[in-house]
C-alpha cells in the first residue's frame, strides 16, 4: 500500500504544473489581471502550492545550496555549460523595455519548475527507486518534457510542440544530472534561467512555427531525438564516472 501511495505522490507532483495552469485559467475571468503578468502569477502560485504540499504532506528534502565539494560541483557544471555554448544560448540576448518583467518571469519559472521536477520529483522517485540515479533523472526529465504538451493549444503545427517537448526533456536530463551529482538545486535553477533568457530577451521576433516549416518537420524531429540521445548519453556517463570515483574514493577510506 505504501508503494502505491509513493507512486501516487509521483503522479501528483508531475501534475502540479498542469493543475496550476487550470487554476490560473479559472481565476482569470474573475480577476481579469493583465495577461503580461500571467506567467509570473502562474509560477508564483506553483511555488506556493508546491512548498505547501511538501510541508504538509510529502515532507521531502530539497537542498538548494551545498557548501561542500565545490570543485566537484564546478566539474559537474561543465557538460551543461558546454551544451549551452554549443547551442548558442548566449548569442541572441537583447534588452527589451520591460527587462525587469522578463527577468522576474524567467526567475520564477526557473525556481518553480526546478523545485517541482528536480527537487520534489527526484526526491520522491529516490524513495521508490533508491540507488538508480540515471533512471530517476530519466523519469523526471521525460515528465518535464510531457508537461509542455499544453502548448499544443497555442500553435497550428502540433509537431512543433512535440519537438519542444523532446528538447525540454533533453535539457532536463542535464539539469537532473547536475542536481543528482551536486545536491545543489540552485545550480539547476541558475542554468534553467540562463536557458530561458533568450526566449524573453531575444532581439528576434521569430516564432517556433516560423523556424520549423511543415516540409522540414520530420527532419527537425529527428534532430531533436538525436539531441535527446546525446544528452541522455552525457547524463549516463556523468553519473557513471561520478559513481566510479565515489567507489574508488571510499575504497581507500579507513
Amino acid at each position: 500500500m505504501s508503494r502505491k501511495l509513493d507512486w501516487l505522490s509521483v503522479v501528483l507532483i508531475i501534475l502540479l504544473v498542469p493543475v496550476t495552469i487550470l487554476i490560473v485559467d479559472a481565476i482569470y475571468p474573475i480577476l481579469k489581471f493583465d495577461r503580461k503578468y500571467a506567467q509570473m502569477i502562474l509560477d508564483t502560485l506553483l511555488i506556493l502550492i508546491a512548498v505547501t504540499c511538501n510541508l504538509k504532506f510529502w515532507k521531502l528534502k530539497v537542498t538548494f545550496f551545498n557548501p561542500n565539494h565545490i570543485f566537484k560541483q564546478i566539474l559537474n557544471m561543465i557538460p551543461l555549460l558546454a551544451f549551452m555554448l554549443i547551442l548558442g544560448k548566449f548569442g541572441n540576448l537583447g534588452f527589451p523595455k520591460a527587462g525587469w518583467n522578463a527577468f522576474l518571469t524567467v526567475l520564477l519559472i526557473g525556481i518553480g519548475e526546478e523545485y517541482v521536477y528536480r527537487g520534489l520529483l527526484m526526491a520522491q522517485l529516490e524513495k521508490i527507486l533508491h540507488s538508480k540515479p540515471f533512471l530517476i533523472v530519466l523519469i523526471s526529465s521525460v515528465s518535464f518534457g510531457l508537461i509542455h504538451i499544453g502548448n499544443m493549444f497555442n500553435v497550428t503545427n502540433k509537431w512543433v510542440v512535440v519537438a519542444q517537448m523532446i528538447v525540454a526533456a533533453a535539457t532536463a536530463m542535464l539539469y537532473g544530472t547536475l542536481y543528482s551529482q551536486t545536491n545543489s538545486l540552485s545550480l539547476a535553477i541558475m542554468f534553467h534561467i540562463i536557458d530561458d533568457l533568450p526566449a524573453f530577451f531575444s532581439k528576434s521576433s521569430a516564432t517556433a512555427e516560423s523556424l520549423m516549416p511543415s516540409q522540414k518537420v520530420m527532419q527537425f524531429l529527428l534532430i531533436t531525438l538525436v539531441l535527446f540521445a546525446i544528452c541522455s548519453l552525457i547524463a549516463f556517463l556523468q553519473i557513471k564516472l561520478n559513481n566510479l570515483h565515489f567507489k574508488k574514493y571510499n575504497k581507500f577510506q579507513v
